[in-house]
């Protein structure tokens, strides 16, 4: 854990604002309880997002991730030189 590494450093986290100091016992266990959360949280959206996804392939809905983007590469090929030869800015660029 990355706590360990900084106290083995003799680093400790303070913060004002949540009113926590990792140089105690309090303080290393509400960061760690803090982290425990997290981490429980992180595996709770990884299930979801597994079980949205089981749901869809059983109804025939999952397309696989994110939708693909057609490019045209002799636009952008276009583009991208008038910007190289400062002709447009990056901002004209993109709405080109």
């Amino acid at each position: 854990m990355i706590l360990d590494q900084l106290e083995h450093k003799n680093v400790a986290l303070i913060s004002l604002k949540e009113n926590l100091d990792t140089s105690t016992p309090t303080g290393r266990f509400m960061v760690s309880i803090f982290a425990a959360l997290a981490q429980l949280e992180r595996e709770q959206i990884l299930t979801r997002q597994k079980d949205g996804i089981e749901a869809q392939k059983a109804n025939g809905t999952y397309s696989g991730g994110r939708p693909r983007v057609a490019v045209d590469e002799k636009k952008l090929t276009a583009v991208c030189k008038r910007w190289r030869d400062g002709e447009i800015t990056a901002v004209a660029a993109t709405a080109c």
